[in-house]
């Protein structure tokens, strides 16, 4: 058994607090990767995920490179998403 989960279970220590982390939306992300300094793997994953659902069906983005046919030359995710957040400021 957790260390802590038996000190809870034995009134040794009160329950932990848990926070919730804040939900980031689809432009939220967008967003802040537009004006990223640097990107980590889990951006990568997450840019991908967006291409997809964009309809970008073979997009890699792979180190901080986007590839958003899957293949040939590639963009950096600020490059890319800075493209999108302003073709979507152009259309509100």
């Amino acid at each position: 058994m957790n260390n802590t989960l038996a000190r809870v279970l034995s009134g040794q220590q009160e329950v932990p607090k848990f926070t919730p982390k804040p939900v980031e939306t689809v432009k939220d992300v967008i967003v802040r990767l537009a004006h990223a300094e640097s990107t980590n793997e889990q951006d990568d994953r997450t840019t991908e995920s967006i291409l997809r659902s964009m309809g970008f069906t073979k997009a890699r983005c792979v180190c901080a490179c986007v590839y958003p046919e899957g293949q040939g030359r590639p963009m950096s995710i600020q490059s890319f998403f800075g493209i999108v957040l302003k073709k979507m400021e152009e259309s509100v």
